[in-house]
């Protein structure tokens, strides 16, 4: 079976879908929301959006996308962290289990 982008939907409805129940919950994104993902998430309840990038910006949807969480009460809001760089140490958990033995 051939699958194309068009049959995938967005990890924000992904997310939704799976969930249960979202009222009132923050949602966490890397990209803003698109306008099909806005409205889903107004529909939903949920009441705060952080996302990471607003590279798309500049697109007549993702501005439109802005103004339906606005005029929803949804908080939209752009990620600031302390460090630009994460670290993941992979062998953290193999560390801890060579010094338990």
């Amino acid at each position: 079976m051939l699958i194309s982008s068009f049959s995938v939907c967005h990890a924000e409805q992904n997310a939704i879908f799976n969930a249960g129940n979202v009222k009132n919950c923050t949602i966490y994104v890397k990209l803003h929301p698109c306008n099909v993902c806005a409205q889903l998430i107004v529909q939903s309840g949920i009441k705060k959006v952080i996302y990471a990038s607003d590279c798309k910006a500049r697109k007549t949807e993702y501005k439109t996308a802005k103004n339906i969480l606005q005029q929803a009460g949804v908080d939209s809001i752009k990620f600031k962290p302390k460090d630009p760089m994460v670290y993941i140490n992979f062998n953290e958990d193999n560390d801890k289990e060579n010094k338990a033995e």
